[in-house]
């Protein structure tokens, strides 16, 4: 500007002050128009609006001028970082992240990035995110950058994510191949978190095993029952897990629900029994055989699992006796490919009550009528009856009672005895007719056996009188009805 006048003004106020002249300074070369303005010690109070305006050759003219003060962002940090620069999260539990920046004028672009995606974004000198701490977290980076207009590249902090996390269970079983019963097995429980206090428990089928407090079980010497689902719970101070295997102790068919080998069936001649064996094998039975079948007629053997056992399965066929001889025990033998079962069959003609001895008692008051009684069957009804009338047992002349006993039998000067019953009838001396007949009437799911007292066999001088089954009887009728089947329970000298 040449032969003009000039004004300095700063946010619209004369520039007057002595001490605010003396920072200024206008240099240039005045006699070519040329007029720059230094700003001395520039600080934030001298940011604001500058014009210059004046007149030339009688033509004013203005222009205006913006000046900031620019100071580049500094200590950028992230917070909470470890001195190994990890930033510790714990798995399933919510954090807050944060980042700041100082001294940034103007104001400072802030973004937060974790592996590598912008998690968050600012623009002042602070920014904090939520971030819900997961396993896929585990020692991803993190980086906080800071980009400014005036800065040549951004500023930059980052750190390493270490998630701390809750037990991530696994179970391992040793022998790999089958687990036969009476070998050992080692259930081993891995946890692949990275805490170090772990506290395990383990369970089977739902049980608490409290002996077991550490990541290996052993069981030694292993039986079907220790088949099952076996769970292994490992808790540390950010939560708990579980896992869970099954173990199958593979082993010989077992019968079921039976403490006994040997199951007795009835049935008539010409008649047909069903037969049906439950059993517990692990694997499933590969045979049944009849080891001493003769000529009696069986059906094919069906093995079918039970719904409620997944190691249980029903063995059955059909027996159909055809005369006396097929009567008695048979030898089963169920194999799988571990080993057997072996049990018996015991194949029973129906038999009604048999009469084995009879006594009669006479004392000075009362006359006694006994009768032992021999029946493989439960006994229903003992009826006692006086010239074809039924005695009452609430009578107060007649007195019926029923006991064990055992029943004695001489062979080759040795006591077979029997297990059995003796059925009595006490009467009053008073009451007695010797014309009487008295019946004594057995009674059993197969039938009825008669007992006679008659008056002939009374003696008016005997105190006792008794008559004994011989041995050749007792034979027949045991023969016959129940094809020379009955329990023995012991020879005495």
């Amino acid at each position: 500007m040449k032969g003009g006048q000039l004004t300095l003004l700063s946010s619209n106020n004369l520039i007057v002050s002595k001490d605010y002249q003396q920072k200024l300074e206008i240099i240039g070369n005045h006699s070519d128009g040329e007029y720059n303005l230094v700003i001395n010690n520039f600080s934030i109070n001298d940011q604001g609006l500058y014009r210059c305006q004046g007149i030339a050759i009688d033509t004013a003219f203005a222009a205006d001028i913006m000046t900031v003060l620019a100071i580049p962002p500094s200590n950028i940090k992230i917070a909470n970082k470890t001195t190994l620069n990890t930033i510790e999260l714990f798995e399933g539990r919510n954090h807050e992240l944060t980042c700041s920046v100082s001294n940034g004028i103007p104001s400072v672009q802030i973004v937060l990035n974790i592996d590598g995606k912008d998690v968050k974004n600012g623009s002042n000198d602070f920014i904090s995110f939520h971030l819900m701490a997961t396993k896929t977290l585990h020692r991803k980076p993190i980086t906080c950058t800071a980009n400014q207009s005036f800065l040549e590249k951004p500023l930059e902090d980052g750190a390493i994510l270490f998630v701390f996390m809750s037990p991530n269970t696994s179970i391992a079983v040793k022998p790999l191949a089958d687990i036969l019963e009476g070998n050992k097995i080692i259930l081993e429980c891995f946890d692949s978190s990275n805490m170090p206090s772990k506290n395990y428990s383990w369970k089977r089928d739902g049980l608490l095993l409290t002996a077991a407090t550490s990541s290996v079980l052993e069981i030694y010497d292993v039986t079907k029952k220790d088949s099952g689902i076996y769970e292994c719970h490992v808790q540390n101070m950010i939560g708990s897990s579980g896992s869970n295997i099954r173990v199958n102790v593979y082993h010989r068919p077992y019968l079921l629900g039976n403490s006994t080998s040997t199951l007795n069936y009835k049935t008539e001649v010409g008649g047909r029994v069903l037969v049906s064996i439950p059993v517990e094998s692990n694997p499933k039975p590969l045979t049944v055989s009849c080891l001493n079948i003769t000529d009696l007629k069986l059906d094919d053997w069906i093995i079918e699992q039970y719904d409620y056992g997944k190691h249980v399965f029903l063995l059955s066929t059909t027996l159909f006796p055809i005369h006396t001889e097929q009567y008695g025990v048979y030898v089963i033998l169920v194999r799988n490919k571990f080993g057997s079962l072996k049990l018996d069959i015991n194949l029973q003609l129906p038999a009604k009550p048999v009469k084995t001895d009879y006594r009669i008692t006479i004392s000075n008051t009362d006359i006694l009528l006994s009768v032992d009684i021999f029946s493989r069957e439960l006994i229903r009804s003992i009826d006692w009856y006086e010239n074809g009338f039924r005695i009452s047992n609430k009578s107060e002349i007649y007195k019926s009672y029923l006991r064990t006993t055992d029943i004695q039998l001489s062979v080759y000067k040795k006591h077979l005895k029997i297990s059995g019953f003796e059925v009595g009838l006490k009467i009053r001396q008073t009451n007695f007719s010797e014309q009487a007949i008295y019946i004594c009437q057995i009674t059993n799911i197969y039938g009825s056996t008669d007992m006679y007292f008659e008056a002939d066999q009374f003696r008016q001088n005997t105190k006792e009188y008794t008559e004994s089954t011989t041995l050749a009887e007792l034979s027949t009728r045991v023969e016959e009805s129940t094809n020379g089947i009955f329990p023995i329970y012991g020879i005495i000298d």
